[in-house]
């Protein structure tokens, strides 16, 4: 959440941040998938969630739930807002955040 934070004011979308309301959602394919624990990410904190993850700086984790009568499998996202985020996670974040900041 604070490497979310970190980009998001240092692009300069606070304010865009700010405005967000609702819970966080990522891109699968043609459609928005709700966070299955954006309740755990704090209200304030939910709009420099949501850029990063649009933005493309980080990946939410995704897998795969079916029931053994289910036709189709449901996906699933999740961001886990207290992970501690590795070296290698830092060094992709801040390639991606450059591409953006090129843009």
């Amino acid at each position: 959440m604070d490497l979310a934070y970190s980009f998001v004011q240092a692009l300069g979308l606070e304010k865009q941040a700010k405005e967000f309301t609702g819970d966080v959602t990522v891109q699968y394919k043609d459609e928005r998938i709700t966070l299955k624990d954006s309740s755990s990410i704090p209200d304030a904190m939910k709009g420099y969630v949501q850029l990063r993850l649009d933005l493309n700086i980080l990946n939410a984790s995704f897998s795969v739930k079916q029931g053994p009568y289910d036709l189709k499998p449901t996906v699933e996202a999740t961001f886990d807002p207290a992970k501690k985020v590795s070296r290698g996670d830092y060094a992709v974040a801040a390639s991606r955040y450059f591409q953006t900041w090129l843009q």
